[in-house]
Order: C-alpha cells, then sequence, then structure tokens
C-alpha cells in the first residue's frame, strides 16, 4: 500500500476525493485545455476545444491545431471508431455555440 497525501487543509476536503471527482466530471473547454497541456507539455489551442468538444466534424486546421504531425485522412479510422461527426448534418450545425 502506498502513502495518502492529506491536503493541508483537510477541513475543506480531508481525503482529496472533492478535487478527484472535479478532475472527473468538469467538462469544460478550459479544464480539458489545462489537463491536456500539463499532461502534453505543449500548449492546446482553446477554439480547436472548443470545436471538438461541441461535437463539430474535424477540419484540417483543427487536426493541424491540435496535432501538426497527424494529416486530417489519418484521422478518418480514429474518428469512425469513437463515433464522432465526420460530416456538417443539421444535427450537429445546430448544435454548435455561438
Amino acid at each position: 500500500m502506498g502513502t495518502i497525501d492529506v491536503p493541508e487543509h483537510p477541513a475543506d476536503d480531508p481525503d482529496g476525493a472533492t478535487h478527484l471527482f472535479r478532475l472527473l466530471t468538469d467538462r469544460s473547454p478550459q479544464t480539458f485545455r489545462r489537463r491536456a497541456e500539463d499532461h502534453y507539455e505543449v500548449p492546446v489551442d482553446p477554439e480547436a476545444v472548443r470545436h471538438v468538444l461541441a461535437s463539430r466534424p474535424p477540419t484540417s486546421a483543427v487536426v493541424a491545431a491540435l496535432s501538426p504531425e497527424l494529416a486530417l485522412l489519418g484521422l478518418a479510422k480514429i474518428v469512425e471508431q469513437t463515433g464522432h461527426p465526420r460530416r456538417v448534418t443539421r444535427a450537429n450545425a445546430e448544435a454548435r455555440p455561438p
């Protein structure tokens, strides 16, 4: 068994569960971007993150912003496996944020 790191202010979050649940449930573009930047140690384009999280079909510009070494054609199989929209339809066009 490992050791448990107790927060400095245990009355606020004695076992750290609040912090962990926030990581799991906060689906905001800002939080996703921050986590991706921390994990991959590279800047992440906030507009590209918003585009993907809004379930909009990938474009060459969005793919290049998120992963310059990956071509849009190389992404097709991944997109198909995830069920993410591949082209603009009435449903995903209407879901676009203003």
